[in-house]
């Protein structure tokens, strides 16, 4: 199977990079918890924002390597100013995992954002990321949670006619190393087999110290390794 390894850009993800005081948290997740803190999860209200005027700096090049961009909901109507011929991958952030469950506690507007039609109707590739930063055992636990989600996952990226999703699950402990590669495993076979041609990706740490990822495992059932760089921050 192809491995690409690469880092992964972020658009839009402004803000401080903190470190909480116990464990690391990427951009992602703190810039995910300070948004959903505002309770203005519904991309609708951020798609009324009008975005800023867009810079004549594109030069008419054209890309030749894949450039993934995450698009978090919180940027609503940025994307019109976007040269999508730059823009090989857009990532929707996110379905927010119920742990218990596998639902979505939220899904922020995936099913009606803008975004996703548009990056469609410009050919660029389009998944949709799914976070789960706390609570990892209880859904571990959970052979029915974990069928839900993968259920979830394939109806929803099906009814958008887009291509796939991303697994950012941040945190893991390294006891629950065989039950998360086995889930991720389970979650791109099944992908695989009713949704052909779709890809399912894993966002992995720049340095895996809890040694959570199985690569060789993974390597034979994922489309996509996605490096969590950030210039090497940490």
């Amino acid at each position: 199977m192809k491995r690409i390894y690469f880092f992964g850009m972020i658009f839009m993800l402004l803000g401080q990079i903190g470190l909480a005081q116990q464990q690391h948290r990427s951009i992602m997740q703190e810039q995910l918890q300070y948004y959903d803190s505002l309770e203005n999860a519904g991309v609708d209200f951020y798609q009324k924002i009008r975005p800023k005027q867009k810079s004549n700096i594109y030069d008419g090049c054209s890309l030749n390597k894949r450039v993934y961009g995450w698009y978090p909901y919180w940027e609503g109507s940025v994307y019109q100013n976007f040269e999508w011929s730059l823009i090989s991958d857009l990532s929707y952030f996110a379905y927010e995992v119920d742990p218990s469950t596998g639902n979505a506690t939220s899904t922020h507007g995936w099913e009606t954002a803008a975004v996703v039609d548009e990056a469609l109707a410009h050919g660029v590739n389009v998944t949709l990321t799914v976070t789960l930063f706390s609570n990892h055992s209880t859904f571990f636990g959970s052979q029915t949670a974990q069928q839900n989600l993968i259920n979830n996952l394939i109806q929803l990226v099906s009814d958008r006619g887009a291509n796939g999703v991303n697994i950012d699950f941040e945190g893991v402990s390294s006891s629950l190393k065989s039950q998360f590669n086995n889930f991720l495993v389970q979650l791109a076979d099944a992908f695989h087999n009713q949704l052909p041609g779709s890809e399912v990706s894993v966002a992995l740490y720049a340095v895996d110290w809890g040694d959570v990822f199985d690569e060789t495992l993974l390597n034979d059932h994922l489309d996509l390794f996605i490096i969590m760089g950030y210039d090497y921050y940490y």
